[in-house]
């Protein structure tokens, strides 16, 4: 369980680092070479500081090692973590309970209209 969003978001990016890794290399096999970064939004300052700043941060120190892979992959430009602000996040729409006017501006975004 993580400590503060920080850290959740931090360990959420390194899983999503792990997966964009494994579509990299299964890309490469099949002899599609990716060569520029995976780009990854985050909505969260902290956690996109905390990837690109390999220093060790007290308020983040209970954070397993095993997460910092994103930091090894962000210095070897394989991954770019960018800002995305809140309300331009898609995925808000299946994690947070939302009002009518956001949940019909994501579901447009997602290219997903009511049946008539």
């Amino acid at each position: 369980m993580a400590k503060s969003t920080t850290a959740a978001e931090y360990v959420a990016s390194a899983l999503a680092t792990q997966e964009a890794i494994w579509l990299r290399s299964l890309l490469s096999d099949l002899g599609q070479v990716v060569a520029i970064p995976t780009n990854i939004f985050e909505d969260n300052q902290g956690a996109i500081q905390l990837a690109k700043n390999p220093k060790f941060h007290n308020r983040n120190k209970h954070v397993d090692v095993t997460y910092h892979v994103i930091c090894e992959r962000v210095n070897t430009n394989e991954i770019s973590v960018t800002y995305c602000a809140t309300d331009e996040m898609k995925a808000e729409i299946i994690t947070k309970g939302l009002s009518k006017v956001l949940l019909e501006k994501f579901r447009c975004m997602l290219n997903v209209y009511p049946v008539p």
